[in-house]
């Protein structure tokens, strides 16, 4: 009897939870499209009344107003329908001059509205300055439980389209102002990568991104913002399923990739004199440990831990393998002494029996061979790399062909192709190391059990 009062007590329970549940997302909704409204009444009104004035006499509108107008300038947030960002955007493009302006950018975005909101959380791996603090022994900080309190973070839900007019000053400020407003744009950014929100995070890396573009290698240096920016990106390199969810881990990874090596690519330029001086070899150094860092404590880690988890997916997989082309692209040479770590990500993907179920992850794999093969063609006439790289291109060749072979269009077929292009590339490596003769004895055999393989590793052409 009690049994069975105590399961109609849960049942009662529930099915209340789930009418306040309902009824929340009804207010919310109904919230929302009158914000909705509201917004399109309220930017059609003023495209109106613009249009009415002359348009010979110059027109300025009020600070408020522009700013009104920026909160509405991304599609992805929920108050802004297709109707205002039209309206927003027709209106700046007929303000350009006032928006652009070094007092309205400088001035009474970032100094009157964006740096009040975030002073209250920020980093402490800057000084106000813009410049890296000195470094302290401290542990790191615990969580914050009070990460969604308005008052210390009101750009979180009271002043939440700051992120948007801080992301529109981010792809609009002149290069020129970058150096005097540098110091007001980092601290935002470095607050928005350590949100406990993914959308948030997403939308500080994607400007994080916009905005490194805009520096340069000295500003970087000088400031010590190298380092930081990388410290603060590296953490969500590790954001994996089944603790992160999937679909959040799948928008962060590749945003996360992007900007770092964005970032690389402006704090390390390709040098420009062949005779390189101590200040240069210096740099060098400088971005093999970065890429080393990325390749020992991001890509390898987050791949191990993919490919054991029982809860991986094959998304996760193909975004990790397809950062490898831009790793080994940007080691150059230096990724021979990579290859122990790098060979065994690509051969678990061409040597798994159910390769063929994900043909995007093969070809992910194979474009990871395929760059591999052009900066590491030197080691891989060696016996061991090179009966590695045969041992991968025969295994997933057979296997995809095999399921193919009965098909007339096939979207696996687009993947032996590939297949062709990078055993091709294989054999010309080899063959420029000097192992022609011995790659030659290594195929015989294979050719003559499977005259197939003559379409993947045939010497004829080299």
């Amino acid at each position: 009897m009690m049994e069975k009062k105590t399961k109609k007590r849960i049942l009662s329970e529930k099915v209340t939870m789930n009418a306040i549940n309902n009824l929340f997302l009804a207010k919310k909704k109904k919230s929302l499209n009158q914000t909705r409204l509201i917004a399109e009444l309220g930017l059609s009104s003023i495209f109106i009344l613009r249009s009415l004035l002359v348009e010979d006499e110059e027109i300025l509108l009020e600070n408020h107003t522009l700013i009104s107008l920026l909160a509405f300038t991304s599609e992805s947030d929920p108050w802004t329908t297709a109707s205002c960002l039209d309206f927003s955007n027709r209106l700046i493009s007929l303000h350009q001059a006032q928006f652009l302006r070094h007092d309205f950018i400088k001035e009474t975005i970032l100094s009157s509205l964006i740096r009040p909101l975030f002073v209250a959380s920020r980093p402490k791996t800057i000084t106000p300055s813009g410049y890296v603090a000195i470094s302290s022994n401290t542990p790191r900080e615990p969580y914050d439980f009070n990460a969604w309190n308005v008052k210390s973070k009101p750009w979180r839900l009271d002043t939440c389209y700051a992120i948007t007019v801080l992301f529109w000053v981010v792809r609009h400020i002149p290069q020129e102002e970058v150096t005097t407003a540098f110091h007001l744009i980092m601290p935002p950014l470095l607050i928005l990568l350590d949100s406990p929100n993914a959308p948030i995070q997403l939308k500080g890396l994607q400007m994080l991104d916009k905005f490194v573009q805009k520096l340069t290698p000295k500003l970087l240096e000088q400031t010590g913002l190298g380092s930081v920016i990388e410290d603060a990106i590296h953490p969500i390199f590790l954001y994996l399923p089944p603790i992160t969810p999937l679909t959040e881990s799948a928008t962060l990874l590749p945003a996360a990739y992007k900007a770092l090596f964005t970032l690389l690519e402006v704090r390390f330029p390709f040098p420009t004199k062949s005779n390189l001086g101590d200040k240069d070899k210096d740099v060098q150094k400088q971005k093999l440990n970065s890429l080393t860092r990325l390749l020992r404590h991001s890509i390898i880690p987050a791949y191990t831990h993919t490919s054991h988890s029982s809860k991986s997916d094959p998304i996760i997989h193909k975004i990790i393998l397809d950062q490898i082309p831009p790793l080994v692209s940007a080691l150059g040479i230096y990724c021979v002494v990579h290859l122990n770590a790098l060979i065994p990500l690509v051969e678990d993907v061409l040597l798994d029996p159910f390769a063929g179920a994900n043909p995007s992850l093969v070809v992910a794999a194979l474009k990871a061979l395929k760059e591999i093969i052009i900066h590491a063609w030197p080691r891989l006439g060696d016996e061991r790399r090179r009966i590695e790289v045969i041992r991968m291109l025969v295994s997933g060749w057979e296997k995809l062909q095999e399921e193919t072979i009965d098909s007339i269009e096939n979207p696996k077929k687009d993947v032996l192709e590939e297949f062709k292009i990078v055993g091709k590339l294989f054999v010309k490596g080899v063959t420029k190391a000097g192992e022609a003769k011995n790659l030659s004895s290594d195929l015989k055999p294979l050719f003559e059990a499977d005259k197939s393989l003559r379409e993947v590793l045939s010497m004829s052409d080299n």
